[in-house]
């Protein structure tokens, strides 16, 4: 009865040209969206700017990193053919002029750098508290992030640290920026804001290390330092002569000794706190690697983040990725599991590099398929011997993993921090 009212008012204000009565109507009946998602009500409060934050990880990993660039020289990526695009860099065919090269990464790395840009701007405006400035470091740290797979990729790489729409001397086509200028202000934040972070055992984030800790923060602060500081091709990026390429580390040794030395204090307060150590002892007859591998496809993470540190979440119907598919698919033949070929295989020189004795080997290989043999009520599942050109990823099984188990319903988080990271890292500082 109100809505006829009000739209009777209306009708006769149009009809009869009474403007100031349609003014009047105009500022009652517009209020701001509920469901408003512009900028300004995003970052009107923490709650929903924590909300944003987390969207930032959404672009951080993407198939293109587990499908043609995975492992060149120890896994093999079984398609049809190499000259199909995606798998030719993984078997050492790379051709950039083909638009199946490394596309993705650039543009993914950017996008989540420009909603860092964003979110670092917004969260400036807002009241500054504990929980404002963990959110402001999580948005550095996944910045530079971004940041460091575009220069494992690309090299020195054009660089934004503002929104698009702030830039005053915009560019369709902006310049390079030196790599170690991209390193030495990346790094410098990330100092600067580590500490604001909580620890795992003192974050409320559950018992899955979804996002980024200040012991993973550390974590990915001394990887970045050692990638920095480490050898690298390089060229003039005012000329791109050819004959100015080599392979080198920057030119100031002793950034490169502070670089180290930042990386290695870093390391050692992680190996200090003691919250995060090797999974030692096996569950169930299993071994300790068997344990942590089992128990992080089954998302027993009260288990497996005693040594993952840091995971990107896959579960839910819109966040699956195909990690899992790539990573972990025994070749099946019916049944339970359906009918999957291989996607990718171990190539039998890394699977006979393994001393027979080694418990890592039938974790980290996959000897086997599935095969289902039909009886005269159901179908049996049983494990049978394969060949040496069809040995598969086996760290993320399909039996292993959490049901549903469909292709795309691996719930396979994206692993990005162990503490074997930390320790094998810790000893190249301490050996620099």
């Amino acid at each position: 009865m109100k809505k006829n009212k009000i739209y009777s008012i209306l009708a006769a204000a149009l009809l009869f040209g009474a403007a100031p009565a349609l003014t009047s109507c105009e500022d009652l009946l517009e209020k701001p969206s509920f469901t408003a998602d512009d900028l300004d009500f995003v970052f009107s409060d923490e709650d929903k700017a924590e909300l944003y934050v987390k969207g930032c990880y959404r672009a951080l990993v993407f198939s293109e990193l587990w499908r043609p660039f995975i492992d060149p020289g120890v896994t093999v990526i079984s398609e049809d053919a190499i000259d199909g695009g995606r798998p030719r860099s993984a078997n050492f065919a790379y051709d950039p002029i083909l638009p199946a090269t490394a596309t993705t990464v650039y543009s993914q790395s950017y996008k989540t750098i420009e909603s860092c840009n964003v979110a670092l701007k917004r969260l400036a405006g807002l009241h500054e508290t504990a929980k404002l400035k963990a959110l402001k470091a999580e948005v550095t740290f996944i910045r530079a992030f971004a940041y460091n797979e575009l220069i494992r990729f690309y090299g020195d790489v054009p660089a934004a640290f503002s929104p698009i729409s702030e830039q005053q001397d915009q560019s369709w086509y902006p310049k390079r920026t030196s790599r170690d200028e991209i390193y030495d202000r990346i790094i410098g934040e990330m100092q600067d804001c580590v500490d604001d972070l909580p620890w795992f055992s003192e974050s409320n984030y559950g018992s899955a290390p979804e996002r980024l800790t200040r012991q993973a923060a550390k974590g990915i602060l001394a990887r970045i330092c050692l990638y920095a500081g480490g050898y690298s091709l390089r060229w003039d990026i005012e000329t791109n002569d050819a004959s100015s390429l080599h392979f080198d580390r920057r030119p100031d040794e002793a950034r490169v000794k502070e670089l180290y030395e930042i990386a290695d204090a870093a390391l050692a307060e992680v190996i200090g706190k003691g919250e995060n150590s090797l999974i030692t002892q096996g569950r169930d007859g299993m071994s300790p690697y068997h344990t942590l591998f089992y128990n992080y496809c089954q998302r027993n993470f009260g288990v497996s983040s005693q040594e993952m540190m840091w995971q990107i979440a896959q579960l839910g119907e819109s966040t699956n990725s195909d990690f899992g598919i790539y990573n972990g698919q025994p070749g099946c033949t019916g049944g339970t599991f359906g009918t999957r070929k291989t996607l990718q295989v171990k190539l039998p020189t890394y699977y006979l590099s393994f001393d027979p004795a080694d418990i890592r080997r039938d974790v980290i290989c996959a000897n086997y398929s599935i095969t289902y043999l039909k009886d005269a009520d159901n179908f049996d599942g049983t494990n049978c011997a394969t060949t040496f050109s069809s040995i598969m990823p086996g760290k993320y099984r399909i039996q292993w993993c959490q049901a549903p188990q469909a292709a795309a319903k691996r719930n396979v988080d994206v692993p990005l921090l162990r503490y074997a990271d930390i320790l094998l890292m810790y000893a190249e500082t301490q050996n620099y």
